[in-house]
């Protein structure tokens, strides 16, 4: 509205120019003089600033500066010319129908109002036009029809290239958020991923292709596929274009999936057995013209066979589900969230577990508040540790004052962007943080269950300027260093049997130590006399940002 108001007052002033420099009769010959300055001028501006409204002051005034001159300069060319009689007249309505592209209909017919009071002032100032008007009003009068059909034309023309315009801007935002989403979805893939031409000639490639062949996508985009991937068949000798079926995915238009070949990471010292699916990418005709291959080294309807291992785990998923189903049809149990919990905590172990030994693990860096995230944990854990009978607390230092006050905030309304840098804030990858961090507290609420009414607690204390360090503590007896050890490993050997743990998955002990060891955080175990208690530690450094590498990535093995 306030745009309007300010395109009305710029085309009010130049017609109020024009009807002074009327109403004071100053001569043709200076009118074009005038005129001919303004053209100049117009000439000279217009060819520096683009006509268009800009968010930016400076442009918003270029803006004004452009109106004012071409209305002035078309409404004194339309009157020294002879106003409704001028052979320019239809430039009045040129720029009405103009300016309804570039402004709003408002605006533009603003401009074309004042024009025609400005034309009626004109033949009353004037006595001679006055004269002609008197001798022949129908040919006014028929001139001032066309302005009045004018102006559902400049309403309709508007309208629809706004219409045209707003779809077209709609499209192009989401063409760039498609390109945008596949190129993040195909960067992320941990898989490798080589797009390239019917004739096998690198098109483009994902990160993942490039860090495992140890080069930069420059160095494989234009070669053969088989120069920037080679592929090997079962005897190590480098195959041949025709193994990899790519005249039967153009003539077919369908996937092929091609096993029995070798492929060397630059991670590896041997040759690792990989499965390349080839996928046809066709054209606006239907044409295949790329030909997009994946190069993975496990098969997804593969997966639970290769993970025999965590066989163990499933026969207890598929026990636990059988078991909650039962209760839930009439057994009088009063643990039914404690065993839904469970079977979810277990399941998300799988998945866990299968991810550490299927795929390399990026480490993705980001700046964490760690006495928040382990608040957050400890909130979504209260269920489990309420169906276990077991008291879970959050500790902070009760001298950082600073930092409880920022907790209470971030639980608010209050914007989480305005939110101060906290002092607890460090460089990790937030992902595998959180997930070392509810294993270990699943962990030590199994160990404390075997006596209700425990109490398990997660502090995060300060070590200065240097470190962090999150501790979990819980009354439990003793362990020696044989069973601490044993708390890390596949379903925990003899503590399965003699403790609580063999509620959860198996792996949750598994699960920290491939983490931390992987992402090089130190964890320590250890047994406090006084009281006495089970004390598991992390120490997480507060390195400085511009100390921090964010491109490391740590190897699955």
């Amino acid at each position: 509205m306030s745009m309007f108001f300010s395109e009305f007052f710029v085309f009010f002033l130049a017609s109020l120019l024009t009807l002074i420099l009327t109403y004071f009769k100053v001569s043709t010959n200076t009118l074009q003089q005038i005129i001919a300055f303004l053209l100049a001028v117009l000439l000279i501006f217009s060819s520096r600033v683009v006509f268009s409204r800009s968010p930016k002051i400076q442009g918003l005034k270029a803006h004004y500066i452009l109106l004012f001159l071409t209305a002035s300069f078309v409404q004194l060319l339309v009157i020294s010319t002879g106003g409704f009689y001028s052979p320019f007249l239809i430039v009045l309505h040129l720029y009405t129908l103009g300016s309804s592209f570039l402004l709003n209909s408002r605006s533009s017919l603003s401009f074309l109002v004042l024009s025609v009071a400005l034309l009626v002032m004109n033949i009353l100032l004037n006595s001679q036009m006055l004269a002609l008007f008197q001798d022949d009003p129908g040919t006014v009068l028929l001139y001032f029809v066309s302005f009045v059909v004018v102006i559902p034309l400049a309403q309709f023309l508007m309208y629809t290239y706004h219409i045209k315009d707003t779809i077209s801007k709609i499209l192009k935002e989401y063409i760039q958020i498609g390109e945008k989403r596949e190129e993040s979805i195909l960067q992320g893939l941990s898989e490798i991923v080589v797009v390239t031409d019917k004739n096998l000639t690198v098109i483009s490639v994902n990160e993942s292709a490039e860090k495992s062949l140890g080069v930069n996508a420059a160095g494989i985009i234009g070669k053969s596929l088989l120069a920037a991937v080679p592929l090997k068949d079962e005897a190590k000798n480098p195959i041949k274009a025709e193994a990899l079926s790519a005249d039967k995915v153009i003539a077919d238009k369908t996937t092929r999936i091609i096993q029995g070949l070798l492929f060397q990471f630059k991670s590896d010292t041997q040759p690792r057995r990989v499965i390349v699916q080839a996928r046809p990418i066709t054209d606006s005709d239907g044409e295949v013209n790329q030909i997009v291959f994946i190069i993975n080294d496990a098969l997804i309807s593969d997966s639970w066979q290769r993970h025999s291992d965590l066989e163990q785990s499933r026969a207890k998923f598929r026990s636990l589900a059988e078991n909650l189903t039962k209760s839930l049809l009439g057994s009088k149990l009063n643990d039914k969230a404690l065993w839904a919990e469970l079977l979810v905590n277990i399941e998300e172990d799988l998945l866990t577990a299968q991810e550490i030994e299927d795929h390399l693990i990026k480490k993705i860096i980001s700046f964490q508040d760690v006495a928040f995230m382990a608040k957050e944990i400890v909130s979504s854990k209260q269920q489990l540790a309420s169906g276990l009978g077991i008291y879970l607390n959050f500790v902070l230092p009760k001298e950082e004052i600073a930092e409880n006050a920022l907790l209470s905030l971030a639980e608010s309304d209050f914007p989480k962007e305005a939110l101060p840098v906290s002092g607890f804030t460090i460089p990790t990858d937030k992902k595998w943080l959180e997930e070392v961090l509810k294993k270990a507290v699943d962990l030590f609420l199994l160990l404390a269950s075997e006596k209700s009414g425990t109490k398990v607690q997660l502090a995060v204390i300060k070590q200065g300027d240097k470190a962090i360090i999150i501790s979990l503590s819980c009354p439990y007896p003793p362990l020696d260093p044989r069973q601490q050890t044993e708390l890390f490993t596949q379903y925990y050997g003899s503590l399965q049997t003699t403790t609580n743990l063999k509620l959860g998955s198996g792996l949750e002990g598994f699960i920290i130590k491939s983490v931390t060891s992987q992402l090089n955080i130190p964890l320590t175990v250890k047994v406090a006399d006084s009281p006495p208690c089970l004390v598991l530690e992390l120490s997480l450094a507060k390195v400085a940002p511009n100390t921090l590498d964010t491109t490391h990535e740590v190897v699955s093995q």
